[in-house]
């Protein structure tokens, strides 16, 4: 009884040191009038409740408001028995609300378990020791830092991604005409039709390209006629050409032959003729006259008769006149010889010279030139045959093409399939009249199993999207449906803005009949899942700031955070895979600190709070719990 009154008293005093005394914190004059036994029992339930105020140094402010409350229902009620009054002991008095006047904060003592052991056994063996040593404790012993446990627990990180549904057998529906480029659509089956294999799908207009080919084949024929007879001619020229060549050589050969012997022989005796011919009339007019006048002369003298003189002398008279036109005759014609045929027969050599030489010139330079020329016009007409003929073919199988037939059996989807994607706007170009962009898909022909997935995936979530990975489906048209499936296909290189395509197998879709190319869905892939990963919160772990790679938590040593280089592996938003440097159960700081002090070894302690003298009037600033530091590092 007198331990426990000593230690009463040394508890009042240690409060009211800390504790500003208010008035109105005092206790009312019930509590002034209870007995003695009262008195006992209440001496008891302060000590409880002091030692419960320090081991409760790290607690928020509501536990310990709690545990008042919890200490005064514990107290037993007033027997009516009238003892010797006590000084009451100092309780902090709530207000209305549950809430503390403006200006206090909750006393709070810090200190674990092992100063409670040791001021426990303190006041026991001295009460005195032990009444100036709590004070002293609270003011110098720094609060300590929150701090977790080093588990080992399951780690499993999913990434999360929009899908597309894409089926894995589909037939573009695209024209590629060689030629033609009127494909004007007549008749087009309707988006979503399901069709056979052969099916017509999309016929377009064809009388256009049936008169060009009409046109195209009449060509041909032409084209077959003229070559063949270049060829006939090519033939002729080729035969021809040696013996042409061999006849104007002979021509111009003999030509100076004749050249030759004209001048030699021909043209002075022609010369000479004229002048003979000219000197045989003269002859025989002399001669004619000789004669005429040896008659006359001879008649005077002889005694003939007179008739045989007449007819004597007429014969010799007609004799000398033609001489006479002879000689004319002859002087004409050696003119004519001398002047005009002899100069014209000449010319006439000469230029019959040069046109053989002339000739045989141009049969011996020409004559291969035009062997050659009609070669190349027979390959020409050859090479227009063959192209009319590559036309007509081109032309002939764009006309096939005009009739668009399903190549597979499917489901026909307007416009082409990217990546799972369709565009939009396409029935337009499949109405009647529209025109088709040749090389461009208009249809697609889409058998609706089986089916896979696309995603786009972020260059920093490439990671998390592996060939092998598993992965579940949530169908956007079935939320109730979960679709396993596996990561096939991830493209080596970024599509466009860093994105990759990846591509995902499903293990099975019965579950899912109505699905169908195109309808998209919530794509997760389990990218790391490990059941015994050594994990630390993502708040406890430090980067070096001069080496990224670097990483280090603060470990509990001795009751100080002592810096710890660790290699870590996986992490999520809130957890970090711890591969080396820790083990499990080990204690770490909960949140690695800000400063460099840490570094040092050592946790810099909050400012605690300096008591005032009781008489100032003026409330102390207690020290901050453990809790309240942490909450502040946080």
């Amino acid at each position: 009884m007198a331990i426990r009154s000593a230690l009463l008293f040394v508890l009042i005093i240690a409060v009211v040191s800390i504790v500003t005394i208010d008035r109105s914190l005092l206790p009312s004059a019930k509590g002034a009038e209870r007995t003695s036994a009262s008195a006992d029992t209440e001496s008891e339930a302060l000590v409880d409740n002091v030692a419960a105020a320090n081991g409760m140094a790290a607690t928020p402010e509501k536990d310990q408001e709690g545990q008042k409350e919890k200490n005064r229902a514990e107290k037993p009620r007033d027997t009516g028995e009238k003892k010797p009054e006590k000084p009451a002991p100092t309780e902090e008095k709530k207000p209305e609300g549950g809430k503390k006047p403006d200006g206090e904060k909750p006393v709070q003592k810090a200190g674990g378990s092992n100063a409670e052991a040791k001021s426990g056994a303190a006041a026991d063996k001295d009460p005195a020791k032990a009444a100036a040593a709590t004070p002293e404790a609270a003011k110098t012993e720094p609060p300590k830092p929150a701090t977790v446990e080093v588990k080992r627990q399951p780690l499993k990180i999913e990434a999360t991604f929009d899908g597309v549904f894409e089926s894995q057998q589909m037939a573009e529906l695209v024209l590629r005409p060689a030629e033609w480029q009127g494909l004007t659509v007549m008749h087009a089956v309707e988006h979503g039709k399901v069709v056979r294999r052969g099916d017509v799908i999309v016929t377009l207009e064809l009388e256009k390209i049936d008169r060009a080919l009409a046109d195209l084949r009449a060509d041909l024929r032409l084209n077959e006629l003229s070559l063949r007879q270049a060829e006939e001619e090519l033939r002729a020229i080729e035969a021809l050409a040696p013996i042409d060549l061999a006849s104007a050589e002979r021509i111009n050969k003999q030509t100076r032959e004749d050249t030759e012997l004209y001048k030699g022989v021909f043209r002075p005796m022609n010369v000479r003729s004229a002048e003979m011919m000219m000197k045989l009339a003269d002859f025989r007019l002399q001669n004619a006259e000789e004669e005429m006048e040896q008659l006359e002369k001879m008649y005077k003298a002889d005694d003939l008769t007179e008739e045989t003189e007449k007819i004597v002398l007429k014969r010799a008279q007609m004799q000398l006149e033609v001489a006479r036109f002879n000689r004319e005759i002859a002087k004409i014609q050696f003119e004519d010889a001398i002047k005009r045929d002899i100069p014209r027969a000449d010319a006439r050599i000469d230029e019959a010279a040069r046109r053989a030489d002339i000739a045989w010139q141009r049969t011996r330079v020409l004559a291969p030139v035009a062997l050659e020329k009609q070669r190349l016009e027979v390959e020409k007409l050859r090479v227009a045959r063959a192209r009319s003929e590559e036309r007509f073919a081109k032309l002939s199988a764009d006309r096939e093409q005009m009739t668009v037939r399903a190549p597979i059996d499917g489901v026909v989807y307007y416009g082409a399939c990217d990546r799972g994607r369709w565009g939009t706007g396409l029935g337009e170009q499949l109405q009647r009249g529209a025109t088709l962009q040749p090389n461009k898909v208009f249809a697609t022909v889409v058998q609706p199993r089986p089916l896979a997935v696309r995603i786009n995936v972020p260059e920093k979530q490439l990671i998390n999207a592996r060939v092998g990975m598993k992965a579940t489906i949530k169908p956007a048209a079935l939320p109730e449906v979960r679709l396993d499936g596996i990561v096939d296909r991830v493209t080596a290189v970024p599509l466009s803005g860093g994105v990759f395509d990846a591509k995902i197998t499903l293990a099975a879709e019965k579950a899912a009949e109505s699905l169908m190319p195109g309808m998209t869905g919530e794509v997760k892939v389990l990218a790391y899942d490990k059941r015994d990963a050594v994990v630390v919160p993502a708040a406890a772990v430090a980067t070096d700031e001069d080496d990224d790679r670097k990483h280090f938590v603060y470990l509990m040593a001795e009751g100080k955070p002592k810096k710890q280089p660790i290699k870590i592996g996986r992490k999520t938003d809130k957890l970090v895979e711890v591969l080396a440097g820790v083990e499990p159960g080990q204690h770490v700081l909960a949140e690695a600190p800000k400063d460099k002090s840490a570094d040092a070894g050592a946790a810099k302690p909050a400012a605690a709070g300096k008591a005032e003298p009781t008489g100032s009037g003026k409330p102390t600033q207690p020290a901050a719990s453990a809790g309240d530091s942490a909450k502040q590092s946080k």
